[in-house]
C-alpha cells in the first residue's frame, strides 16, 4: 500500500485492459453515435462485482497475523449504471478489536438487523449471565457457554412449549470479567397472561442451573422493548463496544491484538434462534449495492488514498447524463 501511495499509481478502474490500456476515467469522449456509445458503455464495460463481507465483517484480514491491518487509508469509487451516480466506500479494517472504525461497523450491523423479516415492532429483551471470572474471555469458554444455552433452548421448547425464536448476541462487562448473552425474543401467545407478560422465569432458571452445572442462574426479563431501540443496542455490542457510560471499553483495552486474533477474530457475534417466518441465517447482501437506488448494477472506477480528492473525467458526467435522459425517455 505504501508503494501505491508513493508512486501515485492507481488501481485499474474497469478491468478493461484487454480492450485498452488507458484507464476509464482518462479516456476521451466517444466519437460514435450516442446509441452505440450507450450500448458499449452499458453492455461491454462491466466486470464482476465486488462481493461484500460476511456478517462478522472481518473478511479483510491482513495476511500477517500479528499486525493490525490499516484502517481508513484508501477509498474506492463506484459508478452505478442504474441511476448514473458515483458513490464511494472507505476501506476499514472491519475488526471489532479497536475504536478506529466502530461507527462504520455499528451502522452496518444496525442496517442488516433491521432488514431481518421480523414483523413484530416490539421484542422481549432477556439477559442470561454467567459467573464472573478474573481471566480474559476466550473462544473455548464462549463455545462451552453456547452449547449449554443450546441445550437450554431445547429444554425450554420441550418442557414449556415456547417456540423461543429470535436473536442472541454475546456481551461483556466489567472489563471482560462478566460474560453474558442478550436475547431479542419474538412474542408469542404462551408468553402472555391477558395483556401482561408472564414468562415462567422460575422454570427457566431451574433448567439453566441444571444445564450449566450451576455456573449460571442469572436470568433477567426486561420485558417488551422497541425493535429499533433493541437492535440499536445490539449493533453496538456486535461492533465491539462494551460496557455502559463511564465504563465503556473495547477489546483493545483488555487484550493484545495477538490475543484478539486467537480468541475473537471471525467469531460470530450474532446467532439467530429458530426460523420465524422464514428468517434466513445469512442476512448479509452477497454483493455491493448502490446506496442511492439499491441496484447491484455497479462497477468499480478507481481506488485512491482517502486523503486524495476524486476528480472524475468528463466521460463520467457524460455517461450519467445519458443514463438520466434514457430514464426520462423511458428506455431503461
Amino acid at each position: 500500500m505504501q508503494k501505491l501511495l508513493n508512486s501515485k499509481e492507481k488501481v485499474d478502474c474497469y478491468g478493461l485492459n484487454a480492450v485498452s490500456d488507458t484507464p476509464f476515467t482518462q479516456r476521451p469522449l466517444p466519437t460514435h453515435t450516442p446509441e452505440t456509445a450507450i450500448s458499449h458503455a452499458l453492455n461491454n464495460e462491466r466486470e464482476t462485482l465486488v462481493s461484500l463481507v460476511g456478517f462478522s465483517y472481518e473478511n479483510e484480514a491482513n495476511t500477517e497475523e500479528n499486525i493490525k491491518p490499516p484502517c481508513k487509508e484508501l477509498s474506492t469509487y463506484y459508478f452505478c449504471y442504474s441511476c448514473g451516480k458515483v458513490h464511494s466506500r472507505l476501506h476499514t479494517c472491519n475488526q471489532r478489536y479497536s475504536r478506529c472504525c466502530y461507527e462504520e461497523r455499528r451502522k452496518r450491523n444496525f442496517a442488516r438487523l433491521m432488514e431481518l423479516p421480523i414483523k413484530s415492532k416490539r421484542l422481549i429483551h432477556i439477559v442470561i449471565g454467567f459467573k464472573k471470572t478474573q481471566s480474559e474471555p476466550t473462544k473455548s469458554h464462549k463455545k462451552i457457554m453456547e452449547k449449554q444455552l443450546q441445550t437450554l433452548h431445547r429444554r425450554i421448547r420441550k418442557t414449556l412449549g415456547y417456540a423461543w425464536c429470535g436473536i442472541r448476541i454475546f456481551d461483556l462487562a466489567d472489563n471482560g470479567c462478566y460474560e453474558h448473552f442478550h436475547y431479542a425474543i419474538i412474542p408469542e401467545s404462551k408468553f402472555m397472561n391477558g395483556r401482561s407478560l408472564d414468562i415462567d422465569v422460575v422454570s427457566i432458571r431451574k433448567q439453566l442451573k441444571s444445564v450449566t452445572l450451576k455456573q449460571s442462574e442469572i436470568i433477567r426479563v426486561y420485558g417488551f422493548r422497541s425493535k429499533r431501540n433493541l437492535f440499536s443496542y445490539f449493533s453496538k455490542r456486535m461492533a465491539g463496544r462494551y460496557g455502559h457510560k463511564k465504563n465503556v471499553f473495547y477489546l483493545e483495552d483488555i487484550m493484545t491484538y495477538v490475543d484478539y486474533k486467537l480468541q475473537f477474530f471471525n467469531v460470530k457475534s450474532c446467532v439467530l434462534l429458530g426460523n420465524p417466518e422464514g428468517l434466513s441465517r445469512s442476512i448479509a447482501h452477497p454483493r455491493m449495492r448502490c446506496p442511492y437506488c439499491k441496484s447491484f448494477d455497479i462497477e468499480k472506477i478507481i481506488t485512491i488514498s482517502s486523503t486524495e480528492k476524486f476528480i472524475p473525467n468528463e466521460v463520467i458526467p457524460w455517461l450519467s447524463s445519458v443514463i438520466q435522459q434514457r430514464k426520462i425517455g423511458g428506455f431503461v
